[in-house]
């Protein structure tokens, strides 16, 4: 690839997260900057809006409009039940987690405020923690614990006691400061995912939509991007907001025409060396993308825009690993061995003797179909973990069955059954507040080999 082409695929892959949190956004237009939507139902298997859904948390977000004053978020006291509240920024980079790990379960407020509002968002909150936002604009995430159907009520009135406040006297209606390309808005209402949009998007469309947003005053460079500003101005972006792709010179009109296919190659090409590791026929993230110190979260890579790109694609607001670690089998996508329950197949999943996933909060195993969603069974049981009351053998050792009918293994019983479909299928064991490394390296504790009997 020449330098031309180089450089335009790094811009495509650079402004491909601030474009796709625009689009995200305005999935939600009708809902009011510093508001919550709450996730209000029990995730079962007829619910297909997302696939492998996790139905561990309820899940909350607000987006949040820094621009007129900072926003306080109180949040109750939560006895005996894990929460995370995670920000994220306008690059896609999660910024700041609060919760269980950070608070334990006592009563606190967190104030979200730009770094000229800092000070005085101190005064304003007495005895808050105030986190500065790198950017005026922040998407807001919370995960409450649910302990299935039953749980409900509970979990619905613990989200409603997370108030968002601001010194404004109503909540500011949302109205995208720079549109949306009409090609993006048609395609978005016709149930296409932001990313596919993205991709697909004309190259004059996108990069006019990205130098307008690139430009406005509210958006808010990282320090660490000094170099790729200056790749951009040598194709003509500047921070005017005009960008005309036919007044671009022949080669570096051709190689943006063609910067989506050579992002998306970078990203092929740099996600699986990146990206995890298999073992023992699990997939696990490598710990290569944050710091976490307490409730400040930093990128470990500020200047690697493909991973950025990557990872917001594929995981858009996902959890730092010191948060909740996740770990996929069963997907051979990521280049591990599918497994598949037709014919009866019955797969095991043996922890021995305090081998169990180390956490502070609780594990959990999710089977999902090919297609990535919940496996329908009569028992409603969709994951399996830490929290139910799994039989134990005179060892210690736990075994957990995978299997489309109840297990016919000797001695077993339902109890550490989880259904799995006629069919291939993936899993994604899930360990919240994780006491030692769970990333796959040698120095990490690793799940073990799951076994087909």
């Amino acid at each position: 690839m020449d330098s031309s082409s180089e450089n335009a695929a790094q811009l495509w892959l650079y402004f491909f997260p601030l474009l796709l949190m625009q689009l995200t956004r305005a999935a939600d237009a009708d809902v009011p900057s510093n508001t919550w939507t709450h996730g209000a139902t029990f995730r079962d298997a007829d619910f297909t809006s997302v696939i492998r859904p996790n139905v561990d948390t309820r899940y909350s977000h607000a987006w949040l409009d820094l621009t007129t004053g900072p926003v306080a978020l109180h949040v109750p006291e939560v006895p005996e039940r894990y929460y995370v509240v995670q920000a994220v920024d306008e690059w896609t980079r999660t910024f700041s987690l609060h919760g269980t790990r950070t608070n334990g379960s006592k009563a606190t407020t967190i104030v979200y405020a730009t770094e000229q509002q800092a000070l005085d968002a101190g005064a304003l909150w007495p005895d808050s923690t105030v986190v500065v936002s790198p950017t005026p604009s922040v998407w807001l995430r919370s995960r409450i614990q649910s302990n299935g159907p039953t749980d409900h009520d509970a979990v619905s009135k613990l989200q409603a006691q997370f108030v968002l406040e601001t010194r404004a006297n109503t909540p500011r209606s949302h109205t995208a400061t720079v549109a949306i390309p009409l090609e993006a808005t048609q395609a978005q209402a016709n149930g296409k995912p932001p990313p596919q949009i993205l991709l697909t998007l004309d190259p004059d469309i996108y990069f006019a939509w990205a130098a307008k947003l690139w430009a406005r005053q509210e958006t808010a460079l990282p320090a660490s991007d000094v170099a790729i500003v200056v790749t951009a101005s040598t194709f003509g972006f500047d921070r005017s907001g005009t960008f005309n792709l036919n007044a671009r010179s022949t080669e570096q009109r051709a190689a943006l025409q063609t910067a989506s296919r050579a992002g998306m190659a970078a990203i092929r090409a740099e996600a699986p060396q990146q990206g995890g590791v298999v073992r023992d026929g699990w997939y696990y993230l490598r710990d290569n993308w944050y710091e976490v110190d307490r409730h400040l979260v930093a990128p470990k890579q500020p200047i690697n825009y493909t991973m950025r790109a990557a990872l917001s694609w594929e995981a858009l607001g996902f959890l730092p690993v010191h948060e909740a670690s996740y770990v996929a089998a069963g997907v051979p996508q990521v280049g591990v061995d599918p497994l598949d329950g037709s014919g009866g197949a019955t797969y095991a999943l043996r922890f021995e003797n305090g081998q169990r996933p180390p956490v502070d909060a609780f594990w959990s195993l999710t089977v999902y179909t090919k297609a990535g969603y919940l496996v329908d069974n009569p028992m409603g049981r969709f994951n399996i973990g830490s929290r139910d009351n799994l039989a134990a053998a005179k060892d210690g050792s736990v075994t957990i069955l995978l299997s489309s009918k109840p297990p016919t293994v000797a001695g077993a019983g339902d109890a550490n059954w989880l259904p799995v479909p006629e069919g291939e299928f993936a899993l994604q064991l899930r360990a919240y507040l994780p006491t030692q490394p769970i990333h796959g390296g040698d120095d990490a504790w690793h799940a073990p080999q799951i076994v087909r009997l």
